[in-house]
């Protein structure tokens, strides 16, 4: 699905510069992060998400979530 885009020469710079490790994830990226959380060592982790994202989610505003306090008219 995204293999011609990681494959174009004009475009990959722009995705690595969005990227605070300069690169993306590859697949033994994920597949080392899902062994992680079979294994018992994750065993108390329960309900979270773990980004596997070279910290891109990091570098995103999420201005849009921060929740105003309430004024009375």
């Amino acid at each position: 699905m995204t293999k011609d885009l990681f494959e174009n020469e004009q475009i990959m710079p722009i995705i690595l510069s969005q990227h605070p490790l300069g690169k993306v994830a590859k697949v033994e990226d994920i597949m080392e992060a899902t062994i992680f959380l079979l294994s018992e060592d994750a065993a108390m982790i329960t309900g979270s998400t773990l980004a596997v994202d070279g910290g891109f989610l990091q570098m995103m505003s999420f201005d849009f979530l921060v929740i105003q306090p309430y004024e009375s008219m």
